[in-house]
């Protein structure tokens, strides 16, 4: 999922153009890929489920970043 830091270096590319990322996970490896999950949790501004999803998470962060970029 996350070797290499590719999606760590994607997510600062992106940050440099201005634009937010989010990685979301089907959720299975939150139970077995315990030691990329906390690199992605230590590298990543965002880091979801599809649990965190569907109950309104992504919104908070959209929410978040356009009351940012706002200010």
């Amino acid at each position: 999922m996350l070797s290499g830091y590719y999606v760590f270096y994607c997510q600062n590319d992106l940050k440099s153009s201005g634009i937010d990322f989010a990685l979301v996970t089907d959720g299975k490896c939150w139970l077995s890929a315990t030691n990329q999950l906390l690199k992605g949790f230590r590298h990543l501004d965002y880091l979801l489920n599809f649990y965190m999803l569907k109950h309104g998470m992504l919104e908070e962060i959209i929410n978040s970043v356009l009351d940012t970029d706002n200010d």
